[in-house]
């Protein structure tokens, strides 16, 4: 995946979840994750699931975690990952389709 002149890497990261690394300012990435958000919703793949409320429409949509680090020589890449995965929770907990930054 390329976003403009920045490298990144996209992976399935547990079972509906996803990781896309790339290398830009927190900013950027929120953009990045707001457009991916839109696109996805923008498919209209019809979703409906029985039994589970509060989902904001019946189309497919996305929660995004968003986190930002600038690495430095005691980094730990746990730190990133938490982040983002604290962000993604609280982007579904806010009501889903949406992008928060951790």
């Amino acid at each position: 995946m390329r976003h403009e002149n920045h490298s990144s890497l996209l992976a399935r990261y547990g079972g509906e979840e996803f990781a896309i690394l790339v290398d830009v300012d927190a900013v950027t990435a929120v953009c990045i994750a707001e457009k991916i958000r839109e696109q996805v919703k923008a498919l209209a793949i019809n979703c409906e699931y029985p039994g589970i409320g509060g989902l904001p429409a019946n189309v497919l949509t996305v929660s995004l975690g968003v986190a930002s680090m600038t690495p430095q020589e005691k980094s730990e890449p746990e730190f990133l990952v938490n982040t983002a995965e604290k962000a993604l929770y609280q982007a579904k907990r806010k009501g889903r389709d949406r992008v928060v930054l951790g």
